[in-house]
């Protein structure tokens, strides 16, 4: 019984989260979540991590959905990514763990082009 009240502790933690209001993240290692997104943000744009920030980040409302999460920018670039995560005692090949075993994805769904770029000078 302790260990399911654990796991809904760490699932409305999770789920319940705060967005943050400033949008120049740029992956310190305080927060896993925006950490892996802006890792596969590198990855998808191919810029680096450096150079890319957080536009915009939505709030989670329920654990088993997957969500659009972030906007992020960089490079010329605004890509959009949904959220999708978890609940494993074994890290996964693609996923960053969050809390526990709260592991999450990022997939990217839209990508646009802001105009020309320098080649990240």
């Amino acid at each position: 019984m302790k260990r399911a009240a654990l796991a809904f502790v760490l699932f409305a933690t999770a789920c319940f989260s705060l967005g943050r209001s400033e949008t120049t993240y740029t992956g310190s290692g305080e927060t896993p979540r925006t950490d892996g997104a802006l890792k596969t943000a590198a990855q998808d744009l191919s810029c680096p991590i450096q150079q890319l920030k957080i536009e915009a980040e939505t709030v989670r409302r329920y654990m088993n959905e997957t969500a659009f999460r972030f906007v992020i920018e960089g490079c010329g670039q605004r890509a959009g990514y949904v959220e999708s995560c978890i609940l494993d005692d074994k890290p996964r090949p693609g996923f960053t763990t969050i809390d526990g075993s709260l592991a999450c994805r990022w997939i990217m769904v839209t990508r646009v082009s802001l105009g020309q770029h320098d080649g990240g000078t």
